[in-house]
């Protein structure tokens, strides 16, 4: 038995107040427990889970109980800014960086990241890729790295497999790196890579 499966049932045990106090929810839904455990314990992570099933909740919950910002790469600006709104609503700092924010905007968002004042940093695959970026990432607490509805757009996902190697994507020499798939389709794929 690993050392740190006392420790992650604890933690699990304060997401559950958090799950009540911040996100208005009772229970976590079927599967939601082993992908945050996963999460937790440090390992990648691959998540494939039916619209609706909660994978959000996945990353958001344990975000809130790992130091550093939790980096979310996806490539639908309208989702971005739906789960920003929902993550401000609920009380947490969140800020998106992508092509539809003005000049004032996207510097009040780099400006949260490199202040550390967000919890989540939603970005777009493009972005990820810059080596600009990257190296900025790199100064930060950087707790996980969340690849978010890879399936929508293969070619973007594409432009991320240097990320699944661990070559130049690793933000920070220890960063927790968690993968969400929204589409079984894409599993089928990855298998036949």
């Amino acid at each position: 038995m690993s050392a740190l499966v006392p420790k992650v049932t604890r933690e699990l045990t304060r997401m559950r107040r958090t799950l009540r106090e911040t996100f208005g929810l009772d229970k976590l839904r079927p599967g939601q427990a082993e992908v945050m455990r996963s999460v937790l314990e440090g390992n990648n992570t691959l998540a494939i889970m039916p619209t609706g099933a909660g994978k959000s909740l996945c990353y958001q919950l344990p975000c809130l109980h790992l130091p550093g910002t939790t980096v979310i790469v996806s490539p639908l600006i309208s989702l971005m800014k739906d789960q920003v709104d929902k993550l401000e609503k609920a009380g947490l700092e969140a800020a998106q960086l992508n092509s539809a924010l003005t000049t004032q905007e996207h510097e009040e968002n780099l400006e949260q990241l490199k202040t550390e004042q967000s919890d989540f940093i939603f970005d777009t695959p493009e972005r990820f890729t810059d080596r600009v970026f990257l190296e900025d990432l790199r100064k930060r607490t950087i707790n996980f790295v969340v690849i978010d509805e890879a399936h929508f757009n293969i070619e973007k996902y594409l432009l991320l497999q240097p990320c699944r190697t661990g070559k130049h994507c690793e933000c920070r020499k220890g960063a927790r790196r968690f993968v969400r798939i929204a589409n079984a389709r894409l599993a089928y794929f990855q298998e036949r890579m």
